[in-house]
């Protein structure tokens, strides 16, 4: 009897161990991600993140990307509207974080921050030639993830990137194109977790 009683008292004290190991075997720390509106824009996109198994309620990310920004988010700019300017994004590169206040597998709302730089080309239907400039920009976001099934997810995001133009030339022409300085970002990923 006391033999019995020993082992189970055994067993009851390390089950919280074996339970321990085995979400920390399952918690996921890697993920892929695409982002389809890039290729939407005849571009392309490619990222990663990564969850340290002690802070999980923080996703670290990075990425590149690049695409033809859509006329009606040039025509949004400030001074370019019906001027005639193409803008691309020829790289892109970007580090940041994610914070998930209320869940640690990554799932639901997160609030983060990117900082970005990136080299545009702009051109213009009405004028020979091109400029190239370079911007340096932070984007605060707002997210929220879907897991689907097994490590798939899809997280929709909004962010506001504030533009800061550190090299380059703007002028195409005789017209002068304005850069951007504040602009809303909506966004989607989606993503594998390994």
């Amino acid at each position: 009897m006391r033999i019995k009683t020993f082992l189970l008292s055994l067993i009851s004290l390390g089950l919280p161990f074996v339970v321990q190991a085995q979400e920390a075997e399952s918690h996921r720390t890697i993920s892929v991600e695409v982002n389809p509106l890039a290729y939407a824009f005849t571009g392309w996109s490619i990222g990663g993140t990564y969850q340290p198994s002690n802070l999980k309620r923080w996703v670290f990310n990075a990425g590149a990307y690049g695409f033809q920004m859509p006329e009606f988010f040039v025509d949004q700019i400030p001074g370019n509207e019906d001027e005639g300017f193409e803008l691309q994004i020829q790289s892109a590169f970007t580090i940041g974080t994610d914070f998930h206040p209320w869940n640690r597998d990554r799932a639901g709302i997160a609030f983060g921050i990117s900082t970005v730089i990136a080299n545009f080309q702009v051109t213009n239907e009405n004028e020979d030639g091109e400029a190239d400039y370079s911007s340096l920009y932070v984007v605060p976001r707002a997210s929220y993830t879907w897991f689907l099934f097994d490590g798939l997810y899809v997280m929709p995001w909004l962010g506001l990137e504030i533009h800061n133009k550190v090299s380059g030339r703007t002028q195409v022409g005789s017209l002068d194109f304005e850069p951007m300085s504040v602009q809303l970002s909506p966004n989607i990923s989606i993503g594998y977790a390994f």
